[in-house]
């Protein structure tokens, strides 16, 4: 917001297209640490945007804040949690046995 501010145009347009995507694949990633599928994130997401379609349609518009709140909230609880110990079924730990990160093996 720094950068482009607060106004929509076409270079605001840009910049949330662009960074939508590296977003999510963080938000799925860190579900994927605590062993849980990114489809979590996309329901999360589903409903927090159904809200806010029905909170316009309906004039309700504390929907607005109360789906906000409940998807930010639920998906920070779910980002807050500790990566499983050991390999999941997404892939091995990144961090090794005494909890630093094991480097990748250079060809």
């Amino acid at each position: 917001m720094a950068i482009v501010g607060y106004r929509v145009g076409p270079l605001r347009i840009i910049f949330d297209f662009a960074i939508v995507l590296p977003s999510s694949a963080v938000a799925v990633r860190r579900l994927h640490d605590t062993d849980r599928t990114g489809w979590w994130f996309v329901a999360i997401v589903a409903a927090v945007t159904l809200f806010l379609v029905v909170s316009i349609v309906t004039g309700m518009f504390y929907l607005r804040a109360i789906a906000i709140f409940a998807g930010v909230g639920v998906l920070l609880c779910l980002f807050g949690l500790p990566g499983t110990p050991g390999p999941n079924r997404y892939g091995p730990d990144p961090f090794g046995p005494d909890g630093h990160i094991i480097p990748r093996p250079t060809a």
